[in-house]
């Protein structure tokens, strides 16, 4: 029986093509955005384990490492980096708001016109698949994932429940972001009731900081300026992070404190990471800002109150200085 919620917050008639799509199909592979987060790497596990249930062969793959933060979930160590996608009968993304995220188009420039099935949240996505299930009014692509087993009336195990569970947590910001609707809260409740490891989770995500993380964020947090847009802004070059072991690993989370700053509209964490790409991260806590539609102007993408960016560049430090005379 589909759960109450499946049929108000899924397109049903693409959901009915992804199953007949899943029956169909032997070898499929399922991809995670780069710099991969807890969403996308939750919703890929759990469609992991359902398909390793059906019998497919099934590989889960992310152009990144996953990051070791992470790694308390089972199966993270099973991912892929490299992807062939004549290996594959069915190709599933997950949380990819573009090609762009997937990263594999750069070497499979035709990845896209196979069999390809696109799960995402992001209002950024133009519906890149052959399948679309783009639901931009939901939290996380693991509420889609959520509402397409309970549509597709398959069983979720523990182990499943946790993987969504984390996904839900982390894209609602432990449930303080203005997507925590009543239907996120009962999707919690019924994760839970099914076995979610709800300790596992807030002990590997919030209480088990690294004395050099609590370094990097304090680090950071003395950086933030207030601009005059009203911005604010902490930007670390590579040199700097060198001292820092993991250090994108280890600022994921803090751009959600940068923007508490009641001074600000808006907050922009920007790194400069040592393979040479340009990593940004914008948070807003207003309606009336629209921070997709500037990380779009970057080549990003993502949501209202959270978007981000990257590109190959580097950072250079430029200081002006004004000479203000004091009155006569």
């Amino acid at each position: 029986m589909p759960h109450t919620i499946a049929s108000a917050a899924i397109d049903l008639d693409q959901a009915n093509l992804a199953w007949a799509a899943i029956i169909e199909a032997k070898r499929i592979g399922i991809i995670s955005h780069r710099h991969p987060d807890p969403d996308t790497i939750g919703s890929n596990l759990t469609l992991y384990d359902l398909l390793s249930s059906m019998g497919k062969s099934v590989h889960s793959y992310c152009v990144d490492q996953i990051p070791q933060t992470y790694q308390f979930l089972p199966q993270t160590r099973g991912y892929l980096s490299e992807l062939i996608p004549a290996e594959h009968d069915l190709l599933i993304s997950v949380d990819c708001g573009s090609p762009e995220q997937m990263a594999f188009q750069k070497t499979h420039p035709t990845i896209l016109e196979r069999n390809f099935i696109n799960i995402d949240h992001h209002a950024s996505n133009q519906s890149f698949g052959i399948i679309n299930i783009v639901q931009t009014n939901l939290s996380s692509t693991s509420e889609i994932i959520f509402n397409l087993l309970n549509y597709w009336g398959v069983s979720i195990t523990p182990r499943m429940a946790t993987y969504l569970l984390v996904g839900l947590y982390y894209d609602t910001g432990s449930f303080m972001h203005s997507n925590a609707t009543p239907a996120v809260m009962e999707m919690a409740e019924s994760l839970l009731r099914l076995g979610a490891n709800q300790q596992l989770i807030i002990q590997n995500l919030y209480h088990n900081f690294s004395q050099e993380k609590f370094h990097l964020w304090g680090k950071t947090l003395e950086k933030i300026k207030i601009t005059d847009k009203n911005s604010a802004v902490a930007v670390f070059g590579n040199d700097e992070l060198q001292e820092f072991h993991n250090a994108s690993e280890n600022l994921s989370g803090v751009i959600d404190y940068i923007s508490m700053t009641k001074e600000s509209d808006f907050a922009v964490m920007i790194s400069e990471e040592k393979t040479g790409q340009i990593k940004g991260s914008l948070r807003t806590r207003y309606d009336h800002i629209n921070l997709s539609d500037l990380a779009g102007q970057l080549g990003g993408g993502g949501h209202r109150k959270a978007s981000g960016f990257g590109f190959p560049g580097k950072l250079t430090k430029e200081v002006s200085w004004k000479i203000i005379p004091n009155p006569s």
